[in-house]
Parts: C-alpha cells; structure tokens; sequence
C-alpha cells in the first residue's frame, strides 16, 4: 500500500504540533501593580446540589478581595435541591440567587449577565473547583488591559486509566486553546472558565435556538473580530479543576457534544488541525489495522507513527505538568496513542450523526 496520499497531511499536523507546544504560555505569575478590577461571577447550574458545597469552599479560599466580588448562581430548573442548599448558605460569601424563566444554559447565562452589578464577568461551572488565584488572575488580566481572559481547565487525576485518558484529552483540548490565545485569535473556550467585559457580551450571541453550538463557543464565535488582546491563564494556583466522569459512556456523551461543536467552528486554525489531524489519526488506523496482512516494508510508517506519537507527547506534557497529572506520563501515554484515533472518529460520528441527552433533556 502506498502511504504518500498522507505525507502532507502529517507533515501539516507535525507542524501544527510543534506551533501549538511552542505556543504554551509560561505560567509564571504577573501581577499588576493597579488596583483589581472589580468582578460579577455568573454560574449557571441544573442539578449540581452534591457540587455546591465543595465549589463554594474554593470561593470562600480565592485570594481576591470579597468586596470586589460578587457572586451570582442562575438556577436553570433544578429538581434536587440545590437552590435550597443555596438559600440556606450562611458562609463569609454574598451570594445571589436568580431562577431562569427559560429552559437551557443559555438563557440562565443571559440572566446572570443582565442581573451583573460590575464591568467584567467571570464565568465558571457549578461542577468545577477554581483555585485559590482564579478570581485575581483574571482581575489582573482586565487590569493589564486585555479584553478577553480564558485559562486552563484540568480533569483531576483519579489514578484510573479511564480518568487518565480523559485528563489527557482535556490537556490536548487546552494546549489548543493556548497556541490560539497566543496567537491573537481564540479558536476554543471554556463556559468552566472564561471572562470578558460587560460591554464586549452586549454584542454576544447567546441564541437558545442553536442548540448545536455550546454557550462558551457560540459567545466566542460573535466576538472574535472584536477581540484586541485575549489571554490565557496558566498559573498553577488559577487552574479549575473538574472530576473525571463516573462511566465510559457519560464520558463519550460530552465528547459527541462537544465534537458537534467543534466540527462547526469556522477558524483557520482548528479546520487546519482538523482535516491534518483527522488524516494523520485515519493513517495510524489504517496501519494499524492492515499491519497484521502487510505485503509492504512497515519501517517508514511506522517511523511517521513514532514521531507523530512523539510530537502529540510534547503537546500534551506541558499542560499536564502545569497541573500536577504528569505522573507515570511515559508509561501510560503509549497506550493512550494507540486508543486516542478510535476514540476520536467514534466521538465525532457520534456527534455528527446522534442526539444526546444532556442534564435529562434530550437534544438533537
């Protein structure tokens, strides 16, 4: 079999791997010398009453002035009651509590933002735990005179290999995202962290009606002509972290979705890693898989296997070391590489093709 059909493609995606590890921000702290700029926190939740405690003791530890801060939860029908836990709060932390008038995430975002009391808001995910800098990093980033903040969103390392390999394919969605903060114009973002201006979300799309496009991507997409300065956190202490899932089949549930949304993202850059990419996994398929029946010498592709596999290592390390999962990293990885193309192609014919059910609503 002839391999020469997928040399540019690899040669392509060596390239988009090397820009994206080269493009991993240092996360060495900066620290503005003005005052902070002030911050409307907004979590949108639906049935996270078993979250709420832990994610309101990581906002009671953020090394962020609570006079700067305020906090509003936008309750978007929830049935097990954490809307009452809330109410019933009597923490340090001033909390409100809004209900949505309509259905989905997107129309409890918009109540959150049209209730916020300050310039900039902050968004996060009632299932995710920020670390102590979070608020800070991002008032410190306004500060600076950016105009989008974004940063690393990290699955929590439960020692299982289900959970590692969820974990690195969060660190390869977060390394993308970096090299295209760095570049100027965001490709990706994440609802569990993200911020932006008041005056920048006036113009933001937040349409109920698409239900193929995630509120984070949909909010990107309408503003990134408008975006002058984006910037993307990678200090340690700001990390959100988020559990891995419970099951194999919760775990492919969000990545179909997520994979949905992805697929109609119209950048340069991630249509680039997508086609490269996509052929660069069916090429380690396709060896893979006619290994076993080879008539051919198996020296040269799988030396492209190799280094494509080395390349995807680097990608991924800096984002894992940053978070404190890089343990065992050499050992387990291999077996990730080998699994990662079917997982890929599964999760986004899955996502082209299926509906899903998300927080026990079913959607196209």
């Amino acid at each position: 079999m002839s391999w020469h059909f997928f040399i540019l493609p690899l040669i392509l995606y060596f390239i988009l791997l090397l820009f994206i590890r080269l493009r991993w921000p240092s996360p060495a702290e900066q620290k503005s010398n003005v005052p902070g700029t002030a911050l409307s926190l907004i979590i949108a939740f639906r049935n996270e009453a078993r979250h709420l405690p832990r994610l309101l003791a990581a906002l009671e530890a953020q090394e962020f002035p609570r006079d700067l801060t305020e906090i509003i939860f936008v309750d978007d029908h929830s049935d097990d009651g954490g809307p009452q836990w809330l109410r019933n709060y009597r923490g340090p932390l001033k909390i409100r509590l809004l209900s949505s008038a309509g259905a989905g995430k997107k129309k409890a975002l918009a109540a959150g933002i049209a209730a916020a009391a300050h310039a900039h808001c902050v968004f996060s995910d009632a299932d995710c735990l920020p670390g102590p800098a979070f608020l800070r990093s991002v008032s410190d980033a306004f500060a600076r005179g950016h105009d989008w903040a974004g940063g690393q969103v990290a699955v929590s390392d439960t020692g299982r290999f289900a959970g590692r390999f969820e974990s690195y394919d969060q660190a390869a969605l977060t390394a993308i995202t970096a090299a295209s903060y760095a570049s100027g114009r965001p490709a990706l973002a994440s609802g569990a962290f993200m911020a932006l201006p008041r005056q920048l979300l006036a113009s933001a799309s937040l349409d109920a009606r698409k239900r193929e496009a995630g509120s984070d991507i949909e909010i990107l997409e309408s503003l990134r002509q408008n975006l002058h300065s984006p910037y993307f956190i990678t200090h340690p202490a700001a990390i959100v972290r988020t559990e891995a899932h419970k099951s194999l089949r919760s775990f492919l549930r969000q990545r179909k979705r997520w994979a949905g949304t992805g697929l109609r993202i119209r950048h340069p850059f991630i249509l680039a890693l997508i086609i490269a990419g996509g052929l660069s996994q069916l090429f380690q398929l396709i060896f893979l898989a006619t290994l076993p029946f080879a008539a051919y010498q198996p020296g040269f592709p799988l030396l492209l296997i190799v280094l494509k596999t080395g390349l995807e290592a680097l990608v991924i390390y800096a984002p894992l070391k940053n978070a404190g999962s890089a343990k065992n990293f050499l050992f387990i990885f291999p077996f990730v590489a080998l699994l990662y193309p079917l997982y890929l192609f599964s999760a986004a014919f899955l996502g082209i093709f299926t509906g899903y059910k998300w927080k026990g609503r079913s959607l196209p």
